[in-house]
């Protein structure tokens, strides 16, 4: 098993993006984000099965990272239903936060690509650690592409060392916050560590408020590393319209490395699968669903 700390148990694996154009979406990371396949296939009856989305099988699938041994990010879908609706304004999944080197130099790349600028790099404190932007993809995934300062990120899921490097944080918008949080508390053992209340520009663009609205978000930590942000979203969100039998639009999934699954209290969608395609690499997994209707895939460390 490798020493990544992305196969530490807590941390997020991957997230799995749903696209009815596998081909255009991939080619938009590899060229924009730099990104490398680390792997291709289609989707097995087993693994579809786990995940409740029985439509998924045989459904191609490639898998990206920034290119190191067992370093990965995205899982693209290919989905013949498409998405039904926005996952900006509807409960889920809805943004994912990535570690770049240098923001300028990405905020340049996204601009000349496929993405929609939501915000460009700002500086949020003068003393803080961070330099983020935010862009849109095709099929409605929201990213932050954040820069940290030099000797100042706190860990190695957080260092850049590719253009656009890891998945750090996973974001969830879901109708009740605090229920949100203990079920992330209960269910995958993660911390509360931070309450916000902020000028949140991706929500205001994507609800149509006036710059400058504030919104209340939580971190929530996996040892000492935050791994979850649950956002406060506003009244005019809507549940995500999930088509009976295939995976939930735009933003899917989100995998979590986990200690054992027979520690897992939540039930499982169904019967916990082993999969020798990457990350699973023989792993057991099994997903759950949260209380947005997100679904949560676990995966064992060993």
């Amino acid at each position: 098993m490798s020493s990544s700390p992305l196969n530490t148990a807590g941390r997020i694996l991957m997230a799995t993006i749903s696209t009815p154009d596998l081909q255009a979406t991939q080619t938009l990371y590899n060229d924009c984000f730099r990104y490398k396949v680390v792997d291709n296939g289609k989707v097995s009856e087993e693994l579809a099965n786990s995940w409740a989305a029985p439509a998924a099988t045989g459904k191609e699938f490639v898998l990206l990272g920034p290119g190191r041994e067992d370093s990965y990010a995205l899982r693209l879908i290919q989905d013949g239903a498409g998405p039904e609706t926005s996952g900006l304004r509807t409960y889920g999944w809805w943004a994912l936060e990535l570690s770049v080197e240098d923001v300028e130099q990405v905020h340049e790349a996204v601009k000349q690509s496929g993405f929609e600028v939501v915000g460009a790099p700002r500086e949020m404190t003068f003393d803080s650690p961070v330099r983020p932007m935010q862009c849109a993809g095709p099929n409605g995934e929201v990213f932050f592409l954040t820069q940290f300062r030099e000797h100042k990120s706190p860990d190695a899921a957080t260092r850049a060392q590719a253009f656009v490097d890891q998945l750090f944080i996973v974001i969830l918008g879901p109708p009740d916050r605090e229920q949100a949080l203990r079920f992330y508390e209960e269910v995958l053992g993660l911390k509360r560590s931070d309450d916000f209340e902020i000028d949140y520009r991706s929500l205001n663009w994507a609800f149509g408020l006036p710059t400058g609205t504030t919104h209340n978000l939580t971190i929530l930590d996996a040892g000492n590393t935050a791994v979850v942000q649950v956002d406060q979203y506003p009244d005019a969100a809507t549940p995500r319209k999930v088509s009976p039998g295939y995976l939930p639009p735009t933003i899917s999934m989100i995998s979590f490395v986990v200690p054992s699954l027979d520690q897992v209290t939540a039930d499982f969608l169904s019967d916990p699968v082993r999969s020798n395609d990457k990350p699973y690499n023989g792993r057991a997994s099994a997903v759950i669903r949260g209380t947005a209707g997100e679904l949560i895939e676990l995966v064992e460390v060993a």
